[in-house]
């Protein structure tokens, strides 16, 4: 499993997943709802992830997600590299809703 997490071709290749996930889901021109939130990964909070969902049928279907070290929590540095990652995600014409957690 570590072999796999740590292997930079599948790094490489999740956001062309994440993209092919959300043409298949969203229709062409549609407006979308994508909820971001950071959420703890380890109980002593010292690594984060922050994700984008799209609400689906009352689940949330991750579209992308990143972790991070605590020090990075909430900088708006990894806010902008973030969203510019899911505007490549999000197929053109697409209108999304961004939806923040305020935690």
């Amino acid at each position: 499993m570590d072999r796999l997490l740590s292997n930079p071709h599948v790094h490489a290749a999740t956001e062309a997943i994440y993209r092919s996930l959300v043409q298949w889901v969203v229709e062409p021109g549609a407006e979308v709802v994508l909820v971001v939130d950071w959420s703890d990964l380890t109980r002593d909070q010292s690594w984060q992830v922050l994700r984008a969902g799209l609400p689906v049928r009352g689940r949330t279907l991750t579209v992308l997600e990143e972790v991070h070290p605590q020090r990075n929590y909430g900088k708006a540095r990894v806010h902008r590299a973030f969203l510019a990652r899911l505007a490549r995600i999000v197929p053109a014409g697409v209108r999304p809703i961004i939806v923040r957690s305020s935690r």
